[in-house]
């Protein structure tokens, strides 16, 4: 008999080869073995803790492993253009990325794969594995993803940038031992931009459409009346003062912003009988297994009042996208991806600068053997 003693951790070895029960039917095989249906995962799933412990607060910057740019490709190629939008050259051979079309042709698809070669900045490179989706460059953004060894996040962690219009918004961490949430990790307002305020009342009486998976920020949206002028998940506009008819219609607010749950409609704040063209509340998107993920949609601004100083309020920011996969995640804290509120109605009457409509939350996606909640939460809310 040869007795070998398992280490380091045995509790983190996993079998090779699964079966049911009855011995009948193979189940799986590999390092983390899953029933065939789902795949088989690989045993770097959790990262190889290459860059050392995660931060326990602050943002996730260049010094800290991350690196944006912005990707084409297409579905069944493993050769990629990327433009450098945040320290590229960060990525190195092995490194994990994330692949996500943010916004425009094939939004939410997204996925995993590996650099082959160093980027050393803008450039044509290879992965490791044939893309699922075709990414182009308008919208798409490619991500390194750190591989952090140990995680203990105590204070605040938060992506690098949020959403700009060309990347950001998107936070990604593996960690190849435990990651314990004392603290929070949040990319609540890091979605798609609520739209502005608007300082004038022409022309004809707009306001700034809230931003979503199709675009269109700050749009100025006319076609209001009886429609809903939502565009993507990005709330509609609401509309200014402005005689209508031969009677004096009051601003109205702004449409909310949606996610997997639709956005709520504008509305005015002074005699409902004289609203006039309130922003529409963006539809429902997006899948329950995260197949596609979107970033909450931004809420659509209000409209200004008579004299135009009474400025339409803006609208609030979509929550953006949190993906941590790590071998055991534990909460004591928080996760959130929230979106943030619109602008207060301000004024009344002729002089009412309407208000703004809320960002929708973003997306959160934990991958681990296990996940325990105890006392902490996860959000993603508008």
């Amino acid at each position: 008999t040869y007795n070998h003693t398992l280490g380091p951790e045995p509790q983190t070895l996993h079998p090779a080869r699964v079966y049911s029960e009855d011995y009948a039917t193979f189940l799986g095989a590999g390092n983390y073995a899953t029933d065939f249906a789902a795949g088989t995962a690989p045993g770097d799933m959790f990262g190889d803790g290459r860059d050392g412990p995660m931060p326990t607060n602050g943002t996730l910057d260049n010094a800290n492993g991350s690196a944006f740019g912005v990707v084409n490709g297409m579905a069944g190629s493993t050769s990629v253009v990327v433009s450098d939008a945040y320290g590229v050259w960060r990525i190195n051979a092995g490194d994990v990325v994330l692949i996500h079309q943010t916004q425009g042709v094939g939004a939410g698809n997204w996925e995993l794969n590996k650099a082959v070669s160093d980027f050393v900045g803008s450039g044509t490179y290879t992965l490791q594995y044939p893309l699922h989706y075709t990414y182009y460059s308008a919208g798409s953004q490619i991500i390194r993803v750190p591989q952090y060894s140990t995680c203990n996040v105590t204070g605040t962690v938060m992506p690098q940038t949020p959403w700009n219009g060309t990347w950001g918004g998107i936070i990604a961490v593996m960690c190849n031992e435990s990651l314990n949430i004392s603290g929070t990790i949040d990319a609540s307002g890091y979605g798609f931009r609520g739209g502005e305020r608007r300082t004038e009342n022409t022309p004809q009486n707009r306001g700034h459409t809230g931003e979503g998976y199709l675009g269109f920020y700050n749009y100025l949206e006319a076609d209001c009346w009886s429609n809903n002028n939502s565009k993507g998940n990005g709330g509609g506009s609401g509309h200014g003062w402005v005689i209508g008819w031969g009677t004096e219609r009051y601003s109205s607010g702004g449409g909310g912003g949606s996610n997997q749950m639709a956005g709520g409609g504008g509305s005015c704040s002074t005699l409902n009988d004289r609203c006039w063209c309130a922003g529409g509340g963006a539809s429902a998107i997006g899948s329950t297994n995260m197949s596609t993920v979107f970033l909450g949609g931004g809420g659509g601004g209000g409209g200004a009042g008579y004299e135009g100083w009474e400025d339409g309020r803006a609208g609030g920011d979509g929550g953006g996208y949190i993906f941590l996969s790590a071998r055991d995640i534990i909460f004591t804290g928080n996760v959130r991806s929230n979106g943030t509120p619109g602008e207060a109605v301000f004024g009344s009457y002729e002089h009412t600068g309407a208000g703004g409509g809320g960002g929708a939350g973003g997306a959160v996606y934990l991958r681990g053997s296990s996940i325990s909640l105890g006392s902490g939460s996860v959000s993603a809310v508008g």
